[in-house]
């Protein structure tokens, strides 16, 4: 038992040529005590697992890997549940190979989950599409507005397109954003209103009604 591995993968936040290689050793030891075989239990090294197998002489085998061929030949949106930030992404990586062995295509549902592309607040280097992270408080659209008038500034007239949450709404500087919106006439911003009546503590209704949105955004000069 290497301690060390899962340690350093999660300081690393994923598996790296080091770790690899103390994988390595301690599949070789294996190996030279009469092993007949090796199990990994870790899930977040299996990358690792992957890449030193042609380099073992005995089967070397991941404990989750039976388990994700049998989600991928039962159905195909899979959710993944894990106890550790580093998990989720490895586990999506085999689940996706074993789809492409069993020739499926697989939705991933890894919603709040650290390392997924829906891992709670947006992420500029996960998730395609997205400009700028972010977290609550209203400051997507701020930093939109920051965007299109930066742009505007240069004389580059490119749209700026800001999802909104109904929930988010109840903050201020949603509102602060649109009277800047406004007092610059940046019409290349584009807002986009998720009203799904839902916030992070619960329903928009109990938690803060946020009445007629359609009518406040037309107030602040929105075309809505």
């Amino acid at each position: 038992m290497d301690d060390s591995l899962l340690s350093n993968t999660r300081r690393y936040h994923d598996m790296t040529p080091a770790i690899a290689s103390r994988m390595l050793n301690c599949a070789k030891a294996a190996e030279a005590s009469g092993a007949d075989g090796i199990l990994v239990t870790c899930t977040s090294v299996h990358q690792a697992t992957k890449l030193i197998r042609p380099l073992l002489s005995i089967p070397i085998l991941n404990i989750e890997e039976p388990v994700e061929e049998q989600a991928v030949a039962t159905g195909k949106r899979i959710g993944v549940l894990a106890t550790l930030p580093t998990s989720p992404a490895a586990i999506s990586r085999v689940i996706l190979e074993k789809a492409q062995d069993q020739d499926k295509a697989v939705e991933l549902a890894t919603l709040r989950r650290e390392g997924s592309i829906l891992q709670g607040h947006p992420d500029m280097k996960r998730c395609p599409g997205i400009d700028i992270s972010t977290g609550s408080l209203g400051q997507g659209l701020s930093a939109a507005v920051g965007m299109v008038l930066c742009g505007k500034g240069d004389e580059k007239y490119y749209r700026a397109f800001c999802l909104v949450g109904d929930g988010e709404s109840n903050e201020g500087q949603i509102w602060e954003a649109l009277e800047t919106a406004f007092k610059y006439r940046l019409d290349n911003l584009v807002i986009l209103l998720d009203q799904n009546g839902l916030q992070n503590d619960g329903a928009c209704r109990d938690v803060m009604p946020g009445g007629d949105l359609s009518a406040k955004f037309r107030a602040f000069g929105c075309e809505v």
